[in-house]
């Protein structure tokens, strides 16, 4: 709802004529007043279009039934061509205007108000650092009226009264600085507060990612359409992201709601896209899905202790007799780093794409690009995550040592899968998962039982609709096209309690995208990167099947 805001200066009033014409002027333009901790002030034009949409009128203090004239009688006239509203009255023969006239005459009224409903404002700063608002458009004048005592002593300053007065004091938002940037350079203190909300802005926006890459691992998994992902319904943030893709062009609406991802430039995906992103890569399946996932809040190393307890037991102590068979524990450290993988193009280049596309297409830019830019991070990380050397990348989870090996080179037989589970620590066989890749799933399909029983099985996870579930041997199945091919020597299958097993470190901001529109003429060009690691904390926790 707009608020009636009253308008009280101190003003000089002259009379022409037979006396019946009160003179005065009102609203002087970019003159600053000071009030309740907040600068304002009326810029030139300001009440051009309200006195020319709407009539006004002229009252004694406000009070509508004692009016002394109105524009569209012309007994009122306004003009705001000269330093301020200038308006004429024609006075009314009246008690009431007539008292007017002569306390006007005698010095004792020497003040006048105007009422305004709705502005436009812009904010920006003061020379002395508080907040400075310009009314720039006045939506509404409803009255111009002679008062007897103004509420505020006003001196010659123009003074602010309203029945709802808005904040002119909050602290100001992002894109206000950003627009105060365009005019001149920021103090000293505006600086500190911008960074300061910077920083707020990109703690929420952190925030926000995480949460919805929360509830996203919580959400059941969905097959992917012919058309790729769910389509995301738009806001805001997500509008201007897409825009800075087409373009390469920073707005003030990107900046207000995303954090610069470092100093190479370049922004973090919006939360929408950010839980897309989440999404591919489990659609992308792997080893990563169902492995525990450590979110730190920078890349510094981060390091785990490690034990492995399993097989010591106490042991009995006679009566008097002395302990003999104590063990001490044995404590381990996994180191974990941040590597960076970028998402790049052809000949390892960026992915490049033409401005006439970008300007013709009415494609979903920011799904598209996100989710290309994403595919390619994620093939990137699920091989690391698989067989990663450790020493420049993510140590995979392959990097342990083979517990089983097929007995007749590289033929599976149902032998050589009972021995996987056999050679499994039973601590860890209620969680146990098989990992490979499709070609040793379709090599398993055909095997059976010693009794033909197909070794394979699949069935819904809960009601009609749902996914199906595969098993094997009565655990379920994993399929990570990350993992080798069953060849001579090759590790290529797991099964075991991957959570325990194997960590996977992630860094936010998930994915930051950088829009370059300078590198390449006719081209914008896009990067994307992001930071993880892996490691194998407890080797004990799973068996390996070599060939």
């Amino acid at each position: 709802m707009k608020a009636k805001e009253i308008v009280e200066f101190s003003t000089t009033f002259s009379t022409e004529g037979d006396g019946n014409t009160l003179v005065g002027m009102t609203a002087p333009y970019n003159t600053p007043t000071f009030r309740n901790g907040a600068w304002l002030q009326f810029a030139p034009g300001a009440f051009d279009e309200a006195i020319k949409s709407y009539d006004v009128i002229a009252a004694v203090g406000h009070d509508y039934d004692k009016i002394l004239g109105r524009t569209s009688a012309n007994t009122l006239t306004l003009d705001t061509s000269g330093k301020g509203i200038g308006f004429t009255i024609n006075l009314p023969n009246t008690t009431y205007a007539n008292d007017l006239k002569e306390s006007v005459s005698r010095g004792d009224i020497t003040s006048a108000s105007f009422g305004i409903l709705g502005a436009t404002k812009t904010m920006s700063k003061h020379a002395d650092g508080k907040a400075l608002a310009t009314y720039t458009k006045v939506d509404r004048l409803l009255d111009v009226s002679p008062v007897t005592m103004p509420q505020f002593d006003s001196g010659t300053s123009v003074e602010l009264h309203s029945e709802q007065i808005e904040e002119e004091n909050k602290p100001m938002t992002i894109e206000e600085f950003t627009a105060i940037q365009k005019e001149r350079e920021l103090t000293e203190d505006e600086l500190n507060e911008f960074e300061g909300l910077v920083k707020t802005q990109e703690l929420k926006n952190r925030n926000d990612a995480l949460k919805a890459k929360i509830e996203n691992f919580k959400a059941p998994a969905r097959p992917n359409t012919a058309a790729g992902l769910e389509p995301v319904i738009k806001d805001a943030h997500v509008e201007a992201f897409e825009s800075y893709l087409r373009t390469g062009m920073q707005t003030p609406e990107l900046f207000a709601q995303t954090v610069a991802s470092n100093g190479a430039g370049g922004y973090t995906v919006p939360t929408q896209l950010a839980a897309q992103i989440v999404d591919i890569k489990k659609a992308f399946g792997g080893t990563a899905n169902v492995a525990q996932i450590l979110t730190t809040p920078d890349g510094r190393p981060w390091n785990i202790v490690t034990i492995n307890d399993n097989y010591v037991a106490s042991g009995v102590v006679l009566e008097g007799g002395a302990v003999t068979d104590g063990h001490d524990l044995t404590f381990g450290e996994v180191t974990l780093h941040a590597y960076k993988y970028e998402s790049a193009g052809t000949g390892n280049l960026p992915l490049r794409v033409s401005v006439e596309a970008l300007q013709d297409s009415n494609q979903n830019l920011a799904d598209l690009v996100t989710n290309k830019l994403a595919l390619r991070l994620a093939r990137a990380e699920a091989k690391a995550y698989v067989s990663g050397a450790g020493t420049t990348e993510p140590t995979g989870i392959l990097s342990a040592a083979a517990s089983t090996t097929l007995a007749s080179g590289t033929v599976i037989t149902y032998n050589d899968l009972v021995n996987v589970e056999t050679n499994l620590d039973p601590n860890y066989r209620d969680n146990a998962t098989w990992i490979f890749n499709a070609n040793t799933a379709g090599t398993i399909k055909k095997m059976v039982d010693t009794v033909g029983r197909p070794l394979w099985m699949e069935q819904a996870m809960s009601s009609i609709g749902n996914r199906v579930q595969a098993t094997l041997l009565g655990y379920p199945v994993v399929i990570d096209n990350s993992f080798p091919n069953c060849t001579v020597g090759a590790k290529f299958a797991v099964l075991g309690d991957i959570k325990e097993a194997f960590i996977v470190r992630e860094i936010p901001p998930s994915v930051a995208i950088l829009a370059n529109p300078y590198e390449a003429v006719g081209y914008v060009t896009y990067y994307a990167w992001e930071r993880t690691d892996s490691a194998v904390v407890n080797a004990t926790a799973m068996s390996i099947l070599t060939a």
